[in-house]
């Protein structure tokens, strides 16, 4: 928040989540969880866990159908031949635990509350960080509401029935 807090927006952080808190004995996390259905359909349309996709990320890691280290173990196989909806979701949920992991050093806001109430979902976060409301208010009002409830139009029947059975 203009240069006075970090900001770290990879779900992938979450896996480091407790490492991070303990280097910094003064911070808080805040975990914005957004609908695993939404999530999901952000997945599909990038593609980096689909089957067909090849190349790498940043991180020279591949894209694709294979386990990543957050696959439980002895659920390669599983994770592996199973569709791309069920493998983003997969990663939704295995982000979300995560992140959980610590929850006295963190708050967690449901995106779709901070999108449609921007204060209500400020209220505890200025609370925890000991900052004014109103300055929360004020930045959770700038985020847009575009992709909250996006998979209703964009997941197949066949889509949504493997996330939410994921």
């Amino acid at each position: 928040v203009r240069g006075l807090r970090g900001v770290e927006q990879t779900p992938e952080t979450s896996f480091v989540l407790a490492a991070a808190l303990r280097a910094y004995p003064e911070a808080v996390a805040i975990h914005v969880v957004r609908d695993g259905r939404d999530v999901a359909t952000s997945l599909l349309e990038r593609g980096w866990l689909s089957a067909e996709r090849i190349g790498a990320d940043d991180a020279r890691l591949p894209f694709g159908s294979h386990a990543r280290f957050w696959v439980e173990p002895g659920r390669e196989v599983e994770f592996s031949s199973a569709s791309d909806a069920t493998r983003a979701a997969w990663a939704w949920r295995r982000y979300v635990t995560a992140a959980r992991a610590v929850p006295e050093r963190t708050v967690e806001v449901r995106y779709e509350q901070l999108v449609s109430d921007p204060e209500s979902a400020a209220a505890p976060v200025a609370a925890r960080l000991g900052v004014e409301g109103r300055l929360v208010s004020e930045v959770f009002a700038q985020a847009h509401d575009a992709s909250a409830g996006r998979w209703r139009r964009d997941l197949t029947a066949g889509q949504l029935a493997d996330v939410e059975r994921e």
